[in-house]
């Protein structure tokens, strides 16, 4: 497709055909297309670097946390081991009291009807 342009005392043709001097006019909006897109790129990079080392700190706040809640759990079993020992002795003593009442009572009484 041809245009005509008229100025003032020439008339040029427009072909659509570029010389080769104007060629790196086209090329560095390809350059700057690749570069923005290389940027486009190292800024995501960094930001899911960023993301990355965040996760990080959160495992290794969750894993000292999970660390302390382990030992707060100990400290508890253990001191529900040593209460239930304590009530389990309690238990045992009661028994043993009740039952030495009892041989004792059974000991007069028979020894009540003996005399």
């Amino acid at each position: 497709m041809m245009d005509q342009l008229e100025g003032n005392d020439f008339m040029a043709v427009h072909t659509g055909l570029t010389c080769g001097f104007f060629k790196w006019a086209n090329e560095s909006d390809e350059v700057r297309e690749l570069q923005f897109n290389l940027l486009e790129k190292d800024t995501g990079l960094a930001e899911l670097e960023l993301e990355n080392s965040l996760l990080q700190e959160k495992v290794k706040e969750l894993k000292q946390t999970k660390l302390k809640n382990r030992d707060q759990l100990e400290e508890i079993l253990l001191e529900n081991r040593m209460t239930m020992e304590g009530m389990y002795n309690a238990t045992a003593d009661k028994i043993l009291y009740v039952f030495s009442l009892m041989s004792w009572s059974f000991f007069s009484i028979v020894y009540m009807f003996q005399k």
